[in-house]
């Protein structure tokens, strides 16, 4: 391949690379070209270059390294939320059956309700009548003993204008 075709092909791949990537395969191809380019004189410096990108390539490990942990650990928490979620499902589908269950039991416990209602409607219907006669003839008595007790209190009246006018008389 030539050298353009292999710039291409290094930029494409760093595209789908993330920036730690990046970093990583940018200071490699500095390596390379520095490597390519080197004279026997330039060798010291080469062997500097080496160790930084030694100590670069350490720091890089070890932020690999913690990102591999904080994935982990999350990972580690995600797994009890997922079996979780696995039974949200499974959980809403009972409370929905049970749900249903109450509904059908909630309706004939109020026709249940209903037949009763009317059951007691008509055996009290007749007392209802019985009652109101009674209030009636109650009604008629305390009539008659009002209509008495007025008679008794014009009598009464009447034996005191007699006692009186036989009072006054016999007085003369």
């Amino acid at each position: 391949m030539s050298e353009i075709e292999m710039v291409a092909a290094v930029e494409l791949e760093e595209e789908k690379h993330g920036g730690l990537v990046k970093k990583i395969l940018e200071t490699k191809k500095d390596y390379e070209k520095l490597q390519q380019s080197l004279k026997p004189g330039e060798k010291e410096r080469s062997l500097v270059f080496e160790s930084a990108w030694k100590k670069e390539k350490d720091i890089v490990s070890k932020e690999i390294e913690k990102l591999r942990m904080s994935i982990q650990t999350l990972c580690k928490s995600a797994l009890p939320l997922g079996k979780i979620m696995d039974y949200i499902q499974e959980d809403v589908d009972a409370m929905q059956n049970e749900l249903q269950l109450w509904h059908a039991e909630n309706r004939q416990h109020a026709e249940a309700l209903q037949q009763e209602q009317s059951i007691t409607d008509c055996a009290v219907e007749p007392l209802k009548a019985e009652l109101a006669e009674l209030e009636q003839l109650i009604k008629d008595q305390q009539d008659k003993i009002c209509a008495v007790k007025a008679n008794i209190l014009r009598n009464e009246e009447k034996i005191q204008k007699m006692v009186y006018s036989i009072n006054s008389t016999s007085r003369r």
